[in-house]
């Protein structure tokens, strides 16, 4: 979900809170319409007054339509492992929402972790780090240390329930 107040500036100054909830992506008919609804042409100022969506995406007043419709079609082309990173990325305050988007496939996602400790564990048994070694030894890794340098080396975010994300760049 994605939606913004889109509100007329010259209503508003005169005192009259004039505004209409628009649900992004939106179909140019569909702008067309709010536009014609609020008495907004191109010689009227508008702004947005408020916004809501499902990925803590700060969205400025006077932000352009256009680009924000881009943004969020590509928020609903997101698959659900994306939306996740989207949203960590963007509570974590990583950057504004297309650079968090240009940056997806450089992202990896942990599930059933809740330490850094769990996070080292699979990262381990993922890269078959301790294969070659024997199974006595294996158990003496020490995967808190591990779990602790991985945090220094690059940037883990916890997305809550179990998950962690990690910007690999």
């Amino acid at each position: 979900m994605f939606k913004i107040a889109l509100t007329n500036l010259s209503d508003y100054n005169n005192g009259d809170l004039n505004y209409e909830w628009v649900s992004l992506p939106a179909s140019d008919d569909d702008l067309d319409g709010a536009f014609a609804r609020l008495n907004i042409d191109d010689s009227t100022e508008y702004f947005i007054s408020d916004y809501d969506n499902d990925f803590s995406v700060k969205v400025e007043e006077y932000s352009q339509i256009d680009e924000l419709n881009d943004l969020a079609a590509r928020l609903e082309e997101l698959n659900e492992s994306d939306r996740i990173i989207v949203k960590a990325l963007s509570e974590y305050g990583w950057g504004d929402l297309s650079e968090i988007l240009d940056i997806i496939d450089d992202c990896c996602i942990y599930y059933d972790c809740y330490t850094m400790a769990d996070v080292a564990y699979e990262v381990v048994n993922e890269c078959g780090y301790l294969d070659q070694k024997p199974e006595n030894l294996q158990n003496y890794f020490d995967y808190d240390a591990f779990g602790r340098d991985l945090a220094f080396e690059s940037t883990f975010i916890y997305a809550g329930g179990g998950v962690y994300v990690e910007v690999c760049r």
